[in-house]
């Protein structure tokens, strides 16, 4: 088998247009019948969803591999995915609210990786979503000095969106304000708000990116879509378990120990997929990480010995202690810096 696809179907937002679009859209650009779909879906789904997936497995029984109807912390789904994996080349992370737009993604991906010569961890790929006007970097932020000395991530001004202008993802001041207008006016009426204004996508697609050239080295990736050999898996591990339903800094855990062992994390660039949002941007999840969050973080301080948006003042504790692995390798340079993996 080529590749396993684990997919969580776990959130009291999932949808069934968005649930189904992720599915059809992986099994239409997957590029290649050698691969198989874990799938967890919990008991308090919609209806519409629980038919939709057992209907998905009735139809293609090969490519299914159907969880039990559960609802297990995120990294007991994960770990038991991995488990159902071992035969696979390739193993794929997706939430059920992405679509994957790059066909015949899996040859791409292994003629990428075909001339890499550096050994590969993680693999990130590039959420078209700010077309939609959402912050949607392509990788973890890591220490890069435009995130700890220019507040990068709070300007929305990282990777390829560092050449745009100052708040770029804000609609205009007509739109804000006809905006305020109408909610004053449906409050009145004691009407449902409308939703946020936005660009339109022909305006955010005009925008002024700097996207790299081809593959680049990363911190660490999102969990939204990410891709990783089996025997690299194998060597990094499972996923942490520190009691969540969510992926609070799951991501962050992996691509430090992927840099530890000596690997590259990288992005490739001209790899695409969608991780649609809710309206107002962020994640579905927020309200579990708020009370996740300070467990969490507490947990991953007592692993790494720092803290996951590490200071500056944390920076001397971090090359003292992991300047001999890959840990560092985002240390003093800029994130579009582009280091080009050889």
């Amino acid at each position: 088998m080529s590749i396993a696809i684990a997919i969580m179907i776990g959130s009291r937002d999932s949808t069934f247009d968005l649930v189904k679009t992720t599915i059809n859209s992986i099994m239409t650009n997957i590029g290649t019948n050698e691969y198989k779909l874990i799938i967890s879906m919990a008991p308090f789904m919609d209806e519409q969803i629980k038919n939709y997936i057992y209907a998905l497995k009735r139809d293609n029984s090969e490519l299914i591999d159907l969880m039990p109807e559960e609802n297990p912390y995120w990294a007991d789904f994960i770990n038991g995915a991995i488990d159902r994996s071992r035969d696979c080349k390739y193993f794929i992370n997706s939430h059920d609210d992405i679509e994957l737009m790059t066909p015949d993604f899996l040859a791409k991906v292994e003629d990428t990786l075909g001339n890499i010569s550096e050994p590969v961890g993680w693999v990130s790929f590039t959420d078209k979503d700010y077309l939609n006007g959402h912050w949607c970097p392509p990788t973890r932020p890591g220490w890069h000095r435009d995130v700890l000395f220019e507040d990068g991530w709070n300007k929305r001004k990282l990777f390829q969106f560092h050449t745009l202008p100052d708040k770029w993802w804000e609609p205009s001041l007509f739109a804000k304000r006809t905006y305020m207008v109408e909610n004053r006016i449906r409050r009145t009426l004691r009407l449902k708000s409308c939703p946020p204004p936005r660009r339109s996508r022909k305006y955010y697609a005009s925008l002024p990116y700097d996207f790299p050239l081809a593959p680049v080295k990363c911190h660490a990736p999102f969990t939204g879509f990410v891709l990783i050999e089996m025997d690299k898996l194998k060597q990094i591990g499972k996923a942490e378990n520190w009691g969540t339903h969510n992926t609070l800094l799951a991501d962050e855990d992996w691509g430090l120990r992927a840099l530890q062992l000596g690997l590259n994390n990288i992005w490739i660039p001209d790899i695409e997929y969608v991780h649609w949002r809710m309206p107002h941007g962020g994640t579905r999840s927020w309200d579990d990480i708020v009370k996740d969050q300070e467990r969490v973080h507490r947990l991953f301080f007592e692993k790494w010995g720092f803290h996951s948006a590490a200071g500056i003042e944390e920076l001397d504790f971090i090359k003292k202690e992991y300047g001999n692995t890959n840990i560092t390798w985002s240390v003093d340079k800029r994130s579009y810096e582009w280091e080009y993996i050889q």
